[in-house]
């Protein structure tokens, strides 16, 4: 939203020093793309896809245990076995699902990432037109071709908000966190449902309009189990805003949840 997008971006002149939940939702966590942008390029597809095969062997190998070693085992405790093994197919199903989505992604591939950081990891991808970088405060912020992050009249971001740090249960709670941010500053700021997006599984997310604070805005809000996901588009005018409409959906259509499973060193 307003206060979300811009209080934490670019410059003091076209940012306001506070605003929205969301822009304080991540602090702690350190802007990573895990994967780096153009990790998954054409040129590194053949790599990325033996590198995942040798990380599903070595886990199998970890898991399917010979029957004698599974009577050893069984004599100090099954159960330490079995959770032994259940991390072991997770991890399995994460590289593949990752694998996946990189070739979904494909037609992003010199701007595709997977973002992590406390108790979340997923993949997004910048659409065609469209540039993807990092700053500071933003994991994954986006901008057209023909402009730079700094002075492009409108941009998109993807960040990620923990429901115990902000002392939030819903979407519709953050929603509310949000509008009160940008208030404190613009009194006649308000927001909207306005509709829906489609994630990469087919999912639909809620969209919601953002306006009265200085900039229109359009935010989607993803659910996780610990976590929501934030995607934003922000313009300077209403004009830009409906036309870089496609280009955010494509952005969210880019999507895929990962995985909770993900501890920082703070942790």
């Amino acid at each position: 939203a307003d206060g979300i997008c811009r209080s934490v971006g670019r410059t003091a002149q076209r940012r306001r020093a506070a605003g929205g939940a969301s822009s304080r939702a991540t602090n702690d966590d350190r802007a990573t793309l895990s994967r780096h942008v153009g990790a998954f390029s054409a040129g590194h597809f053949d790599r990325a896809r033996d590198g995942i095969e040798e990380e599903i062997h070595e886990e199998l190998r970890a898991v399917n245990a010979n029957p004698f070693v599974l009577s050893s085992r069984a004599q100090r405790g099954i159960s330490q076995f079995h959770d032994s093994a259940v991390s072991g197919i997770r991890k399995i199903l994460i590289v593949l699902a990752a694998f996946v989505v990189a070739m979904r992604l494909s037609f992003a591939a010199d701007d595709a990432a997977i973002i992590d950081g406390r108790n979340y990891s997923f993949m997004i991808a910048a659409p065609p037109g469209w540039q993807l970088t990092s700053t500071r405060q933003l994991q994954a912020a986006f901008y057209p071709d023909a402009s730079t992050f700094d002075r492009s009249p409108v941009i998109m971001y993807v960040r990620s908000a923990n429901k115990d740090d902000l002392h939030v249960k819903t979407i519709e709670d953050l929603n509310r966190l949000d509008l009160l941010g940008i208030q404190e500053q613009h009194l006649k700021a308000e927001s909207k449902k306005v509709g829906s997006a489609q994630l990469s599984d087919g999912s639909e997310i809620p969209i919601y309009s953002f306006s009265g604070g200085g900039y229109f805005e359009l935010v989607g809000y993803a659910e996780q189990p610990k976590n929501i996901t934030v995607f934003v588009l922000s313009s300077e005018t209403e004009k830009d805003l409906k036309a870089s409409e496609k280009s955010f959906r494509a952005l969210v259509a880019s999507y895929l949840f990962i995985s909770e499973n993900v501890t920082t060193p703070k942790q």
